[in-house]
């Protein structure tokens, strides 16, 4: 009984013995199968760094060859130009350059073709200075025009006597006619007066007329009325609290039409002021033109 218990324990030490073998024998293949692989990556990269170097050195070389052509192609150029003006003094004169260029001609039997180009030439600039001379002429009539207009301006307020739409005391002038920096910072032109007031300070009809519009305007006065005084004339007042007339009235001058606000498309939220314009033959002009 002893003796088969010392000879299976035996024969178990010997199954170990065995399987530790096979196992070691299997790590073994499978390290030497990785380190060939090692070795393999090792020569490819020192054939890849190897071929690097090569291609280096020959960029090196070409770059080297073309510095070395371009300069001493440099050097043939500054010795060819060597006792040469650097600039050439050329005379341009229109009569000179005919001149030459007809006695050049001349040897070829071609001067009465180069006389025809230069007679095309001189045809062409004078038709040239005539355009230009019609649009100097036009900017001068364009001038008096204006002048005309200036002076006619001065006779419609004459005529016009046109009160202010806010009674002496009640308001400031905040913004005049003319270029105005916007929110955005850029620049752009008000057409109007704006004079800023209280809230509810009454607006009247600077003279009689008859009102063409009076409603909450989609292009950004807010409450708006317009009133008519003439075929030529025309005034604005908007962004009013309330407007106290209707479309068609006829209003005289000094009639309350509205009272000041702050509706529409206005900058802060206590900008309560009235934007007053003139329009004459339908284009804004600057109101002090007319306001006595």
């Amino acid at each position: 009984m002893e003796k088969s218990r010392k000879l299976w324990a035996l024969g178990a030490l010997l199954c170990v013995l065995l399987g530790l073998t096979v196992f070691l024998i299997m790590e073994s293949r499978y390290f030497a199968v990785q380190v060939g692989e090692l070795i393999q990556l090792k020569a490819d990269y020192a054939n890849y760094v190897i071929a690097c170097k090569k291609v280096i050195a020959e960029r090196a070389e070409v770059d080297s060859e073309t510095k070395e052509s371009k300069k001493k192609k440099q050097i043939a150029d500054n010795e060819s130009s060597e006792g040469t003006d650097e600039f050439v003094t050329v005379n341009r004169d229109f009569n000179y350059l005919r001149r030459s260029a007809l006695a050049y001609a001349r040897l070829y039997k071609r001067e009465l073709a180069i006389s025809e180009l230069y007679r095309a030439g001189r045809e062409q600039l004078s038709v040239q200075n005539s355009s230009h001379r019609r649009q100097r002429i036009r900017r001068k009539e364009r001038r008096h025009v204006l002048g005309l207009h200036n002076r006619h301006m001065d006779d419609l307020a004459h005529v016009a006597g046109f009160i202010w739409p806010l009674k002496r005391g009640s308001y400031r002038l905040s913004s005049k006619f003319g270029p105005r920096r916007r929110a955005n910072g850029t620049w752009g032109v008000h057409k109007g007066l704006d004079m800023a007031a209280p809230l509810g300070v009454s607006v009247q009809a600077v003279q009689h007329g008859v009102v063409l519009e009076a409603r909450n305007s989609p292009r950004g006065f807010g409450n708006v009325v317009v009133i008519a005084h003439s075929n030529k004339l025309k005034t604005r007042y908007a962004h009013l609290s309330k407007i106290t007339v209707h479309v068609g009235d006829t209003v005289e001058q000094g009639q309350r039409i509205g009272r000041v606000g702050n509706t529409g498309h206005t900058t802060g939220k206590n900008g309560y002021h009235l934007h007053f314009e003139v329009i004459v033959y339908g284009k804004q002009t600057d109101p002090l033109y007319f306001l006595r």
